[in-house]
């Protein structure tokens, strides 16, 4: 009987999400099918034969993750689908199909990303630090201006131990004297091809006097709205006001609604 392989196939699957692992086969009767880890000692992650899932000698750490297509067995589909991605799934996978007709083995290599999904920048009276959390394979964190500017940022990078030990928490702080008013501040975390920002603005200050009406101008396009969150902010740590990205509404604390009068096309307070 013939037996043939075909090269690694590479996948990268998303932490925490589900993940499909391609397989196929020549249809033809007395289908069997077996996915395996391989490792030092070889996992069972899944087993399919006469006609049905046999799990009985499933691997520990594949229990209640894993599926097959079967409506799509007989058209030659042995795909495995596994649910919630862990970063330990990484590696090598065989998948080997075997029907009246002949046998195949396929090799699928996975690998695993926790992509930035949020970037934090804070502002407290010494320092501005930068923060994300949560990423996997370790991220690129970088400072610019926009406009560009010439002062110069003194970076003091650090990594915090994390929950995991796989998953990477990074922030990045600079002395609070760097940032001046006008120029926005922007903190940019990389970690593959994923791309996240965040951006500080040190406005000028405001003069009033008691009593009288004031308005802070902070424009943000429409475009920005739908897809970032907006916070305004008194003495750094009161929030008078959100915005929640991909909607259109501004939430007011309730302390705050009685002094703010309107919100002016999204783009200023007063």
């Amino acid at each position: 009987m013939c037996v043939y392989s075909l090269a690694d196939v590479h996948v990268t699957c998303v932490f925490s999400e589900d993940c499909v692992l391609p397989c196929s086969f020549q249809p033809g009767s007395e289908k069997a099918i077996h996915w395996l880890k391989l490792e030092d000692k070889d996992l069972t992650v899944h087993s399919y034969y006469y006609s049905r899932d046999q799990l009985k000698q499933q691997s520990q750490p594949y229990r209640g993750r894993t599926a097959l297509f079967n409506d799509q067995i007989p058209k030659g589909n042995a795909s495995l689908l596994l649910r919630c991605i862990t970063l330990q799934d990484q590696g090598r996978y065989k998948c080997y199909t075997s029907t009246f007709n002949g046998n195949k083995k396929s090799f699928i290599d996975i690998a695993v990303e926790a992509p930035v999904r949020l970037v934090d920048i804070k502002l407290t009276s010494d320092d501005i630090t930068c923060s994300s959390t949560g990423i996997y394979p370790e991220p690129k964190l970088t400072w610019s201006t926009e406009p560009p500017s010439d002062f110069h940022l003194t970076l003091e990078p650090s990594r915090t131990p994390p929950a995991s030990r796989w998953m990477t928490r990074a922030s990045m702080t600079s002395p609070a004297q760097n940032i001046s008013a006008g120029p926005s501040n922007i903190c940019t975390v990389t970690s593959g091809t994923v791309e996240r920002t965040a951006t500080l603005r040190q406005q000028a200050h405001v003069q009033c006097s008691s009593s009288s009406e004031v308005s802070i101008l902070c424009r943000v396009s429409q475009y920005d709205l739908l897809t970032f969150d907006l916070t305004w902010t008194f003495n750094k740590t009161d929030t008078i006001l959100t915005s929640t990205k991909g909607t259109s509404q501004m939430q007011v604390d309730d302390q705050w609604k009685e002094q703010i009068q309107s919100l002016a096309a999204f783009s200023s307070t007063s």
